[in-house]
């Protein structure tokens, strides 16, 4: 009874959500069929004669050179759409061979592109920790010597107050981080908070609540028959191809088994979620919005960085760019489209060695169990169990002799970080110059290493895969990668941003890493002000007139239905709770209602999960 309470509650949200008022479709930025590009030159960058300049002015230095009088004095909403994954020489590529056509169109238009940079580690959760936060973490997870055992890094946000956050105030979806985002759709964080506090069935009720709602309204703006059928179908042809794909390639591990099924969602029922859900935080007003599109990322972990998979799911992407870039056009809206890091081709350290790489750790060491490793894909951390100190490199050579040497003997390690006993960089192995390129020299990749150091709980000692024949080694032993980011070498250290310098000021020259782009934003970004609920009111105009009435002989019907089922069979309760959601729109009484209701529910669920805890 107490579920199908809440659940009443959130189906009475989502038919209030569903009901609200929404502006008119958005004007999309179409392909360029035919079109040849001006050039793509990001800053440093090495391309061919054909591909010279990204944007109007080909061949611009690192820094923006806009004057700080050519942006608003006003900050108008900030929009954030992360592609997640893409590099910024595979952009310039997806863009040349005609996969993105509407960020080709915003480049046309005046938008500038420039080569920016993650730092270290190369891993989503850490990039979205560098750009809410201004602050790193170890990886997506590690071992904590103080808690002696593993912890994630969903679990980092938690100890924050949301008001530090880039998004306080704001909206984000499809994210692992709410950035401290006051409404929010497919946020990791956020759902496993919900659980904790309402437990696992009325979290996964309120989440459907907030994304049933945007994806009907995405399939209204799409067209009603034409877009679900078009979904089911995606979706059904994915599963089957990644299926089929999978098994030729002897992907067999147990994530390995379930990414056929997780991927088409990503790519088809999340996104669209994610888009609609940005459409509306512009049409609102919302002070800043966030969405992380993932697709293009997920593809090319199972088939490379360039393939026609990965740009195929690119190209998707784009189109959901361009309604975003059109509305926030129409409105006014301040656009950034970025990415939180690229990809370098890799292959696996199990299947190249036959082991995984604490087995190798604990033959090294010749005292098994003794260190531990947590990977970060193509580095990891490598830490003494026997004690919470961080211990310096000469403390761990005395512990295990001769470990550095034995580690930079094997293949399968290029480089070794660690701390000499006065605190500074200790560097061993494959020289700086190999994992270099034109757009991050040696020195900026020893500070970007120092500062990773200088983490919470980084290892005592960090490994970096090496980088042979623009390849490096992905030491994670779940699933079964064709390329990956996490450390440095290649593509994965290099993301772009794209935006209009009349309305924002980047100056990407200045900066090591993410956190530089999160000062940026900082310092750019509207006052906080809390989002307000439009307060009940009749709606003026004939249509919105006729409209309200219509919803409220609706409401009647449906309330008048509940009360005569209450002792019949049947949905009662619910049935009486949508209806009060649906007149809450218009008149205040029910509002209070429906809001004293919810209360009560969250509050009944929270006592049920904190004696569930108590009983343990």
């Amino acid at each position: 009874m107490k579920r199908s309470l809440f659940a009443a509650v959130l189906l009475a949200s989502a038919s209030f959500s569903w009901a609200s008022p929404r502006g008119a479709r958005a004007p999309r930025l179409g392909p360029v069929p035919g079109q040849a590009l001006p050039g793509l030159a990001l800053p440093g960058v090495s391309l061919p004669a054909a591909v010279n300049g990204l944007g109007p002015a080909a061949g611009l230095p690192g820094a923006l050179g806009v004057p700080a009088t050519e942006v608003a004095d006003s900050p108008t909403p900030l929009v954030l759409v992360q592609i997640d994954g893409l590099g910024s020489a595979y952009l310039e590529q997806a863009i040349t061979e005609g996969y993105a056509p509407n960020l080709k169109r915003l480049i046309d238009g005046g938008f500038r592109a420039l080569s920016i940079k993650t730092g270290v580690p190369t891993v989503t959760m850490s990039a979205q920790t560098a750009l809410f936060y201004g602050k790193f973490v170890p990886g997506n997870e590690w071992h904590s010597k103080a808690l002696g055992g593993e912890t994630v890094a969903n679990d980092f946000e938690r100890k924050i107050d949301p008001s530090e956050g880039l998004l306080h105030g704001g909206r984000a979806y499809l994210s692992e981080r709410s950035g401290g985002a006051a409404r929010t759709a497919d946020v990791k964080r956020v759902l496993l908070d919900d659980e904790a506090r309402v437990g696992w069935t009325a979290a996964h009720l309120k989440e459907l609540s907030v994304g049933f709602p945007l994806l009907m309204r995405y399939f209204w703006a799409h067209g009603l028959l034409r877009a679900p059928l078009r979904l089911a179908g995606r979706v059904l042809s994915d599963v089957v191809r990644l299926r089929r794909d999978f098994k030729k390639k002897g992907f067999t591990s147990a994530l390995d088994k379930k990414a056929p099924f997780f991927l088409p969602l990503v790519d088809h029922l999340w996104s669209p979620i994610a888009e609609q859900g940005v459409v509306e935080s512009i049409r609102d007003g919302a002070r800043v919005s966030y969405a992380d599109l993932a697709a293009y990322d997920e593809e090319a972990h199972y088939y490379g960085p360039a393939s026609k998979q990965a740009f195929s799911a690119l190209r998707r992407i784009d189109a959901h760019v361009g309604r975003i870039a059109g509305e926030a056009e129409k409105r006014g809206a301040r656009l950034l489209v970025f990415s939180d890091h690229g990809q370098t081709p890799t292959l696996n350290f199990q299947k190249l060695y036959g082991r995984t790489v604490q087995q190798a750790l604990d033959e090294l060491s010749g005292e098994p169990g003794a260190l531990i490793f947590s990977h970060v894909y193509s580095m990891g951390n490598i830490y003494a169990r026997d004690t919470r100190e961080v211990l310096s490199l000469e403390a761990l050579e005395r512990r295990f002799p001769g470990l550095v040497d034995k580690l930079l003997a094997h293949p399968g390690f290029g480089l070794v970080a660690g701390r000499n006993a006065d605190g500074s960089l200790a560097l061993r192995g494959r020289p700086l110059s190999e994992y270099a390129d034109a757009r991050i020299s040696e020195a900026q990749l020893k500070e970007q290493i120092r500062d990773y150091l200088a983490v919470e709980e980084t290892g005592d000692l960090v490994v970096f895969s090496p980088l042979v024949d623009g390849q490096t080694i992905d030491y994670n032993p779940k699933y079964t990668l064709a390329s990956a980011h996490g450390g440095i070498g290649g593509e994965q250290m290099h993301p772009f941003a794209l935006f209009d310098p009349a309305k924002l000021a980047l100056d990407a020259a200045s900066w090591l890493d993410l956190r530089g782009l999160h000062r940026a934003l900082k310092s750019q970004i509207a006052p906080y002000r809390e989002e307000l609920e439009p307060q009940p009111a009749m709606p003026s105009g004939a249509w919105g007139k006729i409209k309200a009435g219509l919803l409220i002989l609706l409401a009647v019907i449906l309330f008048l239905a509940g009360v005569a089922m209450i002792p019949l069979p049947g949905p009662g309760v619910p049935a009486m709770l949508i209806a009060l959601a649906l007149l809450s729109r218009y008149f205040g009484w029910a509002r209070k209602l429906r809001d004293w209701i919810k209360r009560a529910v969250t509050r009944m669920l929270e006592a049920r999960q904190k004696r569930k805890r108590d009983s343990r």
